[in-house]
């Protein structure tokens, strides 16, 4: 695995009208160089995550390029960060929105959000 930042973002077009302000994406990619897991960290604190599973919301979604030259050419080149950072955002991402605005925003409920009510032994979902 390797992971990985971009440089600051302009405004995402799905998050505009929202006013979250400019981001920065980190990476997990797979030996194969497409991404597994993704955190879009926006400059008023909330966190998005993607990975296979959970793909794409109304917010966003998992970056569909392979990490390559026409990569560099979208988002920029990107720093290598460690594992651990990127374990870090992803478990700060997971509590980052409220429960209600990511399920409205998905066509089903997030995995982890599954598992994190079902362990906070919540009957909402």
């Amino acid at each position: 695995m390797f992971y990985a930042k971009s440089p600051v973002q302009d405004r995402y077009e799905r998050t505009q009208p929202l006013r979250w302000g400019a981001f920065v994406r980190y990476l997990e990619f797979d030996v194969d160089g497409y991404p597994v897991r993704q955190v879009d960290a926006f400059a008023n604190g909330f966190l998005l995550r993607y990975d296979r599973s959970h793909r794409e919301d109304r917010f966003g979604n998992l970056a569909q390029f392979k990490l390559e030259s026409s990569w560099r050419d979208h988002w920029g080149i990107f720093a290598t960060i460690s594992r651990a950072d990127f374990e870090n955002l992803w478990d700060d991402a997971a509590d980052s929105l409220p429960v209600d605005l990511l399920v409205a925003a998905s066509d089903a409920v997030p995995s982890w959000i599954e598992r994190r009510e079902r362990a906070r032994g919540a009957a909402r979902y």
